[in-house]
């Protein structure tokens, strides 16, 4: 469960970061 959560942690921040630049740009 700790290896799935630091997998999917940054997934979801990456996901985050792309919306975000889709948003400004």
């Amino acid at each position: 469960l700790c290896k799935k959560t630091k997998s999917i942690i940054p997934a979801i921040l990456l996901h985050i970061i792309n919306n975000m630049l889709a948003f400004l740009g």
